[in-house]
């Protein structure tokens, strides 16, 4: 499926604990095609180590102060390449939606229209049955055309 191809490269992508915690609780627990990918339980035997194999909890204590020492860490951190391409894809998405967004923005010169209506005529008042009315003014562009429209107030004022 699409979305489960999306949501596992979101996992991927995306390396927030919590995250990876809410993929994990809320789509792959519950999607058939997600967990024929997952490891069985027969599988994962063969990796667990009985209790009366492993070492004391000082010793491995000790081999993962000695990595952390050395600078190397399990998660990974805010600079990482991971990271560095996540700001970077999320910069692109940015920058694509301002220029869309000022590409389809048409630039209104409200004062060019007016200084064109200027002069041509003048609403004192428009009424309809007696009641004072909203009155819109339009003009094409490149036209000399100007349509007036009117219409009853909604607030009956």
């Amino acid at each position: 499926m699409p979305r489960c191809k999306i949501l596992s490269y979101a996992f991927a992508m995306i390396p927030l604990k919590k995250w990876q915690d809410f993929l994990i609780r809320h789509h792959m627990e519950r999607c058939p095609e997600c967990q024929n990918g997952l490891a069985t339980v027969e599988d994962v035997r063969g990796i667990i180590i009985p209790e009366s194999q492993c070492q004391e909890i000082a010793t491995s204590w000790d081999g993962f102060q000695a990595k952390l020492k050395k600078g190397e860490r399990e998660e990974p951190h805010l600079y990482s390449s991971r990271w560095r391409w996540a700001y970077a894809m999320a910069g692109l998405v940015v920058l694509a939606a301002a220029a869309i967004l000022v590409i389809k923005t048409p630039p209104f010169h409200k004062a060019q229209l007016e200084e064109r209506l200027i002069g041509h005529f003048r609403i004192n008042y428009i009424r309809i049955e007696n009641k004072p009315a909203q009155a819109y003014v339009y003009q094409p562009q490149d036209s000399n055309m100007i349509i007036v429209w009117a219409q009853k107030n909604i607030r009956g004022e």
